[in-house]
Formats: C-alpha cells, sequence, structure tokens
C-alpha cells in the first residue's frame, strides 16, 4: 500500500493532483497479458496532452472495463470516471500471477501505457489529469484537487499480487 498525504501550510489555496506510476514487468507473451481498467471514458490528447475533452470507450479497442488481453495494442490513454471502489487487474502471461490495484477514491483516473515491443506494461493511478491546471474548461473530466489553506487530505493505492 502507498499512501500519500497533502497538507497545505500556505495562506492560499494550493491546487495538485499526485500520480503513482509503476512499471510492470512481463517475461511472457506481451499480446496475452490481460487487463481491466474500470474506467467509462479516455481523456481526448493532442500530442499526449488532455485538451479537456473525453469520449466513451463502450465499443472500441480502448474498452478494458472486462478482463481481455492486450492482444498487438500500444496503448497510451488517459482513463476517466474510474467506477469507485472497483480494482483494476493485470494478469501477466505466464506468470502465474495476477496484480490487483486499488484505490480510494480520490484516483479518479487511470493510464494504460504498454509501448510497442517493450517488456513491461503500466497501470497507473492519479488524482487529476494530467495537464489538469490548464484545462480549467474540463472540470470534473480534469479533476484538480484545490486544497483550502490550513487543510489536509490523503489517499492510497493499493498493489495486491495474488496466485491466478
Amino acid at each position: 500500500t502507498v499512501r500519500y498525504r497533502v497538507r497545505n501550510t500556505g495562506p492560499t489555496a494550493l491546487p495538485f493532483g499526485y500520480g503513482i506510476h509503476p512499471y510492470w514487468a512481463i517475461t511472457g507473451l506481451r499480446q496475452m497479458t490481460q487487463i481491466r481498467i474500470p474506467c467509462d471514458r479516455v481523456l481526448e490528447t493532442r500530442d499526449l496532452i488532455p485538451t479537456g475533452g473525453s469520449r466513451n470507450v463502450d465499443g472500441t479497442p480502448l474498452d478494458f472495463r472486462s478482463l481481455r488481453p492486450l492482444g498487438d495494442q500500444t496503448p497510451d490513454h488517459i482513463y476517466w470516471k474510474r467506477h469507485r471502489d472497483a480494482t483494476a487487474e493485470l494478469y501477466p502471461s505466464g506468470q502465474g500471477v495476477r496484480v490487483v490495484l486499488s484505490a480510494s477514491p480520490d484516483f479518479t483516473h487511470m493510464i494504460l501505457y504498454a509501448p510497442p515491443d517493450a517488456p513491461f506494461v503500466c497501470l497507473e493511478h492519479l488524482t487529476a489529469a494530467p495537464n489538469a491546471p490548464n484545462l480549467p474548461h474540463a472540470g470534473e473530466a480534469a479533476h484538480l484537487q484545490i486544497l483550502p489553506p490550513g487543510q489536509a487530505t490523503e489517499g492510497w493505492v493499493r498493489y495486491e499480487i495474488r496466485p491466478n
């Protein structure tokens, strides 16, 4: 379990976002590695930077709401509207284990990054969209955290390695 705590000791509101970026090794067949991401949308980007829009994953190759193989995809996408209390999962091919990823409700975004020919995949939790301070028009999709003076907040991400 990885925990974070942010405390605003200053006189003005503190905008922030927190993200954690683990890499998970894949020693078996990358294409057979299975993934589940409990999010309904992906953020629209330009040069990998969110622009404020989003689109539904339903019926697209980016729909990983149910466990399925990565296949030949090479995603680098920001998922949003993580289902509260839902877990993400990663089943690396040939390793006999699965990784169950859970997080506190403030983690509303996830990134799936699986570059071509790389022996790893990244499933990352974030409390806000990358570039959130520059997306005031995006509202909930940006999810920039604003902490008033004298206040504190905290959250967590948990990784559990379980046998298949």
